[in-house]
């Protein structure tokens, strides 16, 4: 499924609840606050405009960047989704949030 998702996918559900799950019954909610567009690459074999998701999470629970499902009530789940933690971004509403990154190209 990843060689389908699209950044309109997603950006109809910024500042919307998402859950990572880990496969082995773990689970994070997290909150998508950012889906901006990147620049396309030049490998012929990428069809879609590559773009890079932000999440916030929860400061008391820490996911290891890896490969996750994604879940959302409109969109579904994702499998296979890398998530790399990334800096704090200093945001004053949401001190000692913790961020992610999911970068699709």
């Amino acid at each position: 499924m990843l060689d389908i998702v699209t950044r309109d996918m997603f950006f109809p559900h910024l500042d919307k609840k998402w859950v990572l799950e880990d496969g082995g019954g773990g689970y994070l909610e997290l909150t998508l606050v950012k889906a901006n567009p990147m620049h396309r690459t030049k490998i012929a074999l990428v069809q879609r405009m590559p773009f890079l998701l932000i999440f916030r999470g929860p400061s008391d629970k820490i996911a290891n960047e890896g490969t996750y499902n994604l879940s959302h009530p409109i969109v579904g789940t994702i499998e296979g989704v890398n998530v790399v933690p990334t800096m704090d971004l200093m945001d004053p509403d949401h001190p000692g949030a913790r961020y992610y990154q999911v970068i699709f190209c």
